[in-house]
């Protein structure tokens, strides 16, 4: 299932061990791979290290438009316990508000959502504005990131948001 990041964000967490909710994604952390890694944590209980806590991706068990499950609560690292991520979270690697630029500095614009694949966990496309044009960039276009930044290649065949799907994906909708 294909999901998008405004979507999931807020989605509720379920505990499926203790069968309660322990709070809500606050953010999605991917690395450079464009593989999700983590969580952001929004606990359902009030604590002042709630922007702390993170869901690793190898204890995610299902993502849907429903919310997130997990095998159980106890696995929730703390942020100073994930030296992995650090560098991700350091680097702003969160897809949303990021700058896109091609390797030879041209500005596409600014990432407004993205889609992930549910199963795998990793993001398929990134939906990116400029004044009013939308351009969907696909993952296989990127060459790199930088600290708040997206970087993809020079000669970009991108699709407009708004462009009709092609022919060849609507015999796949029938």
């Amino acid at each position: 299932m294909l999901l998008n990041y405004s979507k999931i964000i807020g989605l509720p967490v379920a505990d499926l061990q203790n069968e309660n909710n322990i709070g809500s994604i606050k953010e999605i952390l991917f690395n450079s791979e464009c593989a999700v890694v983590g969580f952001m944590l929004k606990s359902a209980f009030l604590s002042l290290s709630d922007d702390r806590k993170i869901i690793p991706s190898d204890i995610v068990v299902s993502l849907s438009e429903d919310g997130l499950t997990i095998r159980k609560g106890e696995d929730i690292a703390e942020m100073s316990e994930m030296v992995r991520l650090k560098g991700i979270i350091s680097h702003r690697l969160f897809g949303v508000n990021q700058k896109v630029v091609t390797t030879g500095g041209e500005q596409v614009g600014t990432v407004y959502d993205y889609l992930i694949e549910s199963v795998t966990l990793t993001i398929v496309k990134f939906y990116v504005r400029h004044l009013w044009q939308e351009k969907i960039i696909p993952v296989s276009q990127i060459v790199g990131f930088e600290t708040n930044k997206i970087i993809i290649k020079d000669n970009h065949n991108l699709v407009g948001a708004t462009d009709p799907a092609p022919e060849s994906a609507s015999s796949l909708i029938e």
